[in-house]
């Protein structure tokens, strides 16, 4: 019945929630990731076959060099650096100027994820 499918379906994902908003993923979700790293695999390996530097961060999608641009400052460099070194639009990033755009990324995860931790209420 449906009603069993959904709550099979709830039990199988309830493993794919991001642990900071409780977000629920779909087989939806799932379906987009996949497509993700499909694309970032894609996206590292023009790049590295360009010797061209590729913008990453440190966290939970470390490795993955394409999310949403929209989402994530790093994949808009990403896009960026894509964009440049494939498409001759703009001039490719330095390496130097990748590490930066990682630091920023960074530093401003690292500020979410201290005003996130400072909202918990103590003893959480």
């Amino acid at each position: 019945s449906k009603k069993a499918q959904k709550s099979r379906d709830a039990a199988e994902y309830a493993s794919y929630s991001d642990l900071e908003d409780q977000f629920q993923r779909t087989r939806s979700h799932l379906l987009v990731d996949s497509a993700l790293e499909l694309y970032a695999f894609g996206a590292r390996g023009l790049l590295n076959r360009a010797n061209a530097p590729i913008p990453l961060a440190r966290g939970a999608e470390a490795g993955r060099s394409a999310t949403a641009p929209l989402r994530r400052y790093i994949d808009g460099m990403c896009q960026k650096q894509l964009l440049a070194v494939i498409l001759g639009q703009g001039v490719p990033m330095s390496l130097q100027e990748c590490r930066r755009a990682g630091r920023i990324a960074n530093d401003a995860r690292n500020k979410i994820l201290e005003t996130t931790a400072a909202r918990q209420p103590k003893g959480r």
